[in-house]
């Protein structure tokens, strides 16, 4: 699977107070579970290796793995979210408890392996995601009270911050903004305007070859296809805001050359100029 090919259900949410670590011992999910550590200072192990969490922590890990909940330390809070990466088992929505010795591999529910990006295969531990607080309290919300299109709703928002988490995991980078998006914000606003490599690291005070690799890991595509993609989104907004004849929109995408315009137009939308009109 591919992570942006996900589209999570929720079985169950809740908010989790541990304080009696007897309770949360050697068990076993058959879901994939997501906490947040709302309140206090928590430790979490899986399969033996052990989580210090303090608040805004996050970790996710998938069905099978055993771990514990310790609250030997002090009593700690939870947001937690019980979920699939696919809807292929709603039918199924209902808590599902987790196995301690009478856990059964077979009755895991799915055990989703991605192949796109591997190093979300294993247990993630993020620091300091503190956005994702109000987002589970809402997804909480609409879980409990359970309205018309409260799945969809709440599915779409675990999505989100879901898709947030794997790109931190990925980019290294936290999601507060960085330099990084400081460097795609000005590409936006002035793709219009000539841009070059060496130009952009001497604005922001990169060699030339990390500015680069910033925006490739950032990204995944290279500066010069990044400029290009950001004047292609240009263009597309005066085709679709303005009468501007297209020669006119292609000189304010930042294109100096017409035919190379209508190249990279057909290549990246796959439509003419037209088709936008």
């Amino acid at each position: 699977m591919n992570i942006r090919e996900i589209k999570p259900f929720i079985r169950y949410a809740q908010s989790l107070t541990v304080n009696d670590t007897s309770l949360f011992m050697g068990q076993q999910a058959y879901d994939n579970r997501l906490f947040y550590l709302k309140q206090g200072k928590g430790i979490i192990r899986i399969e033996g290796v052990r989580y210090d969490l303090v608040e805004g922590d996050i970790l996710i890990w998938r069905p099978g793995l055993l771990y514990d909940l310790d609250g030997t330390e002090g009593e700690f809070t939870l947001l937690g979210v019980n979920f699939d990466y696919t809807r292929n088992n709603s039918h199924l929505n209902f808590p599902i408890a987790p196995g301690k010795l009478d856990f059964n591999a077979k009755n895991i529910i799915e055990d989703v392996i991605f192949e796109d990006y591997t190093e979300i295969n294993a247990p993630i531990h993020i620091h300091g995601f503190f956005a994702a607080a109000d987002e589970l309290l809402n997804i909480l919300e609409e879980y409990r009270q359970g309205k018309i299109l409260s799945d969809e709703i709440a599915s779409d928002m675990l999505r989100s911050l879901l898709l947030r988490i794997f790109r931190q995991i990925i980019t290294h980078a936290p999601e507060k903004a960085t330099g990084h998006d400081n460097i795609l914000r000005y590409i936006n606003k002035n793709c219009d305007k000539p841009l070059s490599n060496e130009k952009l690291a001497k604005i922001f005070g990169y060699h030339p070859n990390h500015l680069s690799h910033l925006v490739l890991s950032q990204t995944g595509l290279s500066l010069h296809k990044y400029i290009i993609k950001c004047r292609i989104m240009r263009a597309i907004d005066l085709l679709q805001t303005t009468d501007m004849p297209a020669n006119q929109i292609a000189s304010l995408s930042g294109f100096g050359d017409y035919n190379h315009f209508l190249k990279y137009f057909k290549k990246i939308t796959g439509k003419s100029t037209k088709d936008f009109r």
